[in-house]
């Protein structure tokens, strides 16, 4: 019963939203007077077309956002360590304190976790140690506005995390490390229509 009445809402809903889209496509004036209610922040990643920096750094390979350092024998089922990224490699803020999201895929013998974030020349900007998740999927990390200098405008930062495996067995260079790079930008202002 309680799956009826959800394929009858999520019915009636898709109905209601391709109503919707086809009663802005048919008035092209309606989609111009709403566009007024929608954030400021929608409008801007709307029209910002991000600068060519060139080729990305080689990245691992299974579509792992950033350069994976280390293979993580400590990971499972193949899965990898990754930053959740554009393919370029290096994502755009423009909050001197950004959240940064990575992946941590299934793992047995690790309890413990780095979080890192450096200038161009590689000095240290912050870094945290952290303990793993019982279960995998994405986490946010925020840059702590009480322990780190804030991103500076126009300057290269690179960030990662290291996920590290406990085995006596295990070299350190078979620790999971996944790093990228981010770089803060100016907020545009965009003109209300």
């Amino acid at each position: 019963m309680r799956y009826r009445l959800l394929i009858a809402s999520l019915s009636v809903t898709i109905l209601m939203k391709l109503w919707s889209i086809s009663t802005v496509i048919q008035k092209p004036v309606l989609a111009i007077a709403t566009f007024r209610n929608i954030s400021s922040s929608w409008k801007i990643s709307q029209i910002y077309k991000p600068p060519d920096r060139g080729a990305p750094p080689t990245t691992a390979p299974s579509g792992t956002r950033g350069e994976s350092v280390g293979s993580g024998q400590c990971l499972l089922g193949n899965k990898q360590l990754t930053l959740l990224l554009p393919e370029t490699g290096e994502g755009l803020t423009i909050s001197k304190y950004p959240t940064l999201y990575v992946y941590i895929p299934p793992y047995e013998n690790a309890k413990q976790a780095e979080f890192f974030i450096t200038d161009s020349e590689k000095n240290d900007v912050y870094n945290h140690f952290f303990q793993l998740p019982e279960k995998s999927g994405i986490i946010g990390i925020k840059l702590p506005e009480d322990k780190s200098p804030p991103l500076e405008v126009g300057e290269n930062y690179f960030w990662g995390v290291t996920i590290f495996c406990i085995s006596e067995e295990l070299d350190p260079s078979e620790n999971a490390s996944v790093e990228g790079r981010i770089k803060l930008i100016k907020r545009l202002f965009v003109k209300e229509i």
